[in-house]
C-alpha cells in the first residue's frame, strides 16, 4: 500500500492531473462570479431596478458637527431587496457594516436594516421612492450612539444616489470588502455624486 501512494505521489502524470482538475474548479468558482457581477453592472443601467450602487448620507446627534457616509449595495431579484450597508463614520478609521432586506414594488422600495457587528443591536427601516438615479424619502432608527437612545426619522430630503464604482472598487464591495479605506476617501465619490448634505434628523418622543 505504502509502495503504491508512493508511486502515486512521485508520478508525473498524477500532479499534471491534479494541478489541472483544480485549475478548472478555480475556473469555475471565478467564471460563476464574474457572472453574477456581469448580471449585477447590467441590472445597475435598467430603469427600473433598484439593483446597484447608491450613495447617501446619515445624520445622527451622535455623530457631532460630521455626518456618515453610506454606499449600499442592492441586489433585486423579482421584487425582492437584499442589502448590504458600510457607514464610514467622520471620527475615526471606523466602517460599520450593516445587512438587510425588503421590497420594491412600483416606485416604491420599503426595507430594514440592522448591524452585523455582535456587540451591536442598531437597526433601522427605509421607505423610499425610485425617481430617475435617486431614491427619495425617508429613514428611521435609535441612536443608540446617544446615552438616551431617542429615536429618530430623517425628514423627506433624505436622498440616495446611484453611482458608478470603478470596477476594482465594486469588486471589493461584492466580495465583502469596504471599497473604500476610510471616510475621506468615501467623501470624494460622495460628493462628486451628491452635490450637497440635505438630511436631518428630527427627535420623536
Amino acid at each position: 500500500m505504502k509502495t503504491w501512494l508512493s508511486d502515486v505521489l512521485n508520478s508525473k502524470d498524477f500532479w499534471i492531473s491534479f494541478s489541472v482538475a483544480v485549475i478548472f474548479l478555480l475556473a469555475g468558482k471565478l467564471s460563476a462570479l464574474a457572472v453574477r457581477l456581469l448580471r449585477q453592472v447590467w441590472q445597475s443601467h435598467q430603469a427600473y431596478s433598484v439593483s446597484g450602487f447608491w450613495m447617501g448620507d446619515c445624520i445622527l446627534p451622535s455623530c457631532g458637527e460630521g455626518y456618515i457616509v453610506e454606499i449600499w449595495r442592492f441586489v433585486q431579484r423579482q421584487d425582492q431587496i437584499k442589502i448590504t450597508l458600510l457607514a464610514y463614520y467622520p471620527t475615526g478609521s471606523f466602517i460599520d457594516r450593516c445587512a438587510g432586506s425588503g421590497i420594491f414594488r412600483g416606485s416604491y422600495l420599503s426595507a430594514i436594516y440592522y448591524s452585523n457587528r455582535r456587540d451591536s443591536y442598531e437597526s433601522g427601516v427605509l421607505a423610499l421612492k425610485l425617481s430617475n438615479q435617486h431614491l427619495r424619502g425617508t429613514y428611521a432608527q435609535h441612536d443608540i450612539g446617544d446615552i438616551d437612545e431617542k429615536f429618530y426619522t430623517s425628514d423627506s430630503e433624505y436622498s440616495l444616489t446611484r453611482v458608478r464604482l470603478p470596477f476594482i472598487k465594486a469588486a471589493k464591495m461584492f466580495l465583502g470588502r469596504p471599497p473604500f479605506r476610510d471616510y475621506a476617501e468615501a467623501t470624494v465619490t460622495y460628493e462628486q455624486y451628491c452635490s450637497k448634505k440635505t438630511t436631518v434628523a428630527v427627535e420623536h418622543a
